[in-house]
């Protein structure tokens, strides 16, 4: 029973649970629900059965994409914490096995994502009392998002025992789960449309999560139909094995490493993004006495990339069903406006931020 104990839960579980965050989150998300709920039952009222089928449709897709994206965002920094705080290396001189830490870790930094799961279930049960989904259906509607939102976070994790500062781990979580989530499918797509072998095509297509086909958009609902069992067993055989990947990971790369020389990377990377030193002077003389802080948010040039690649990736995941779909659903143009949106909000946002802290 030892084996099975779970101290590093427990420890952040009690921290979290004196956290004015905590506390506050718990009254946004009981408003949420109240608010949802008042909307339901006014939408029952005014729009029928229908309105109420539709309106519980966007709220599963809703759900599973945010238990998606969730994940990573909650683990990310879960074990990169303790390696910039240098209390990794404590851990190890306890009883305690990388597996307990790393599962302790992961019970403690999902077990917020896992009750906002819970707190939708009061909202997709009012359907069955309004009529539009089934018992079975709200069952696995909270089945899948919770299975989602495991997969996400065993990816969180892995990103999190690879690298040691937030925004890396959380950017390489995002790109290994765009890997699962569109990435094998665009895989898929490519190789059946150059005419690779059959083979191939079979192994990316089963590889990729499948998630859009359960939400109803993206390019795997484009590629062909696997089993439900496979589609729901995939992210638990998938988070399973990036959990044994990041406590692998965690036994030999726990400790700190000597620093290593990158001036030359650095340099380079200055360089492509702040220009050469000439035209960082000119671009200072123009801007500086007119407005400093246009000036710092102007001189990166790579930091609008981002938002670039990401738009551009969207534009091309939902393009290529556009292309090849008679009439593109009503909610699929809706997610994808909604995304774009959410993205550009994000990374101005963001952007300002970064500025202001730098001063």
């Amino acid at each position: 029973m030892r084996m099975f104990a779970l101290p590093i839960a427990e420890r952040e579980l009690l921290v979290l649970s004196r956290a004015g965050t905590t506390w506050r989150s718990r009254v946004g998300t009981s408003a949420v629900v109240f608010l949802f709920g008042v909307a339901f039952a006014l939408l029952y009222h005014y729009g029928g059965q229908m309105a109420m089928a539709q309106a519980m449709r966007v709220i599963g897709v809703a759900l599973s994409m945010m238990c998606l994206f969730a994940g990573v965002s909650l683990t990310a920094d879960s074990i990169a914490e303790e390696k910039r705080a240098g209390t990794l290396g404590l851990l190890f001189l306890t009883h305690l096995s990388p597996l307990q830490i790393v599962l302790g870790k992961l019970v403690a930094h999902g077990v917020l994502g896992f009750y906002v799961v819970l707190c939708a279930l009061p909202l997709l049960s009012m359907s069955m009392i309004f009529g539009g989904m089934s018992f079975t259906d709200v069952l696995l509607a909270v089945f899948v998002a919770l299975n989602v939102l495991f997969f996400s976070a065993a990816v969180g994790l892995l990103a999190s025992s690879i690298c040691r500062e937030k925004r890396r781990a959380g950017t390489l979580g995002m790109l290994i789960l765009m890997l699962f989530w569109q990435g094998f499918a665009i895989l898929a797509l490519a190789l059946r449309a150059t005419g690779a072998p059959q083979l191939l095509v079979d192994v990316a297509t089963p590889a990729s999560l499948n998630l859009s086909r359960l939400s109803g958009f993206g390019v795997a609902s484009l590629l062909p139909s696997t089993s439900m069992w496979w589609q729901v067993a995939w992210p638990q055989i998938a988070g399973w094995a990036l959990v044994g990947l990041a406590t692998w990971q965690l036994r030999r790369g726990w400790q700190d490493e000597p620093p290593r020389n990158r001036r030359g990377l650095r340099e380079l990377w200055n360089t492509l993004s702040f220009g050469r030193p000439a035209t960082r002077v000119k671009l200072r003389r123009k801007l500086l006495d007119r407005n400093p802080f246009m000036w710092l948010a102007s001189r990166d040039r790579l930091q609008t990339l981002s938002v670039w690649i990401v738009s551009a990736f969207l534009l091309v995941v939902f393009g290529v069903q556009f292309s090849l779909s008679v009439i593109p659903q009503p909610q699929v143009i809706t997610i994808l406006a909604v995304s774009l949106a959410f993205v550009l909000q994000v990374t101005f946002s963001a952007a300002a931020r970064t500025q202001l802290f730098r001063q």
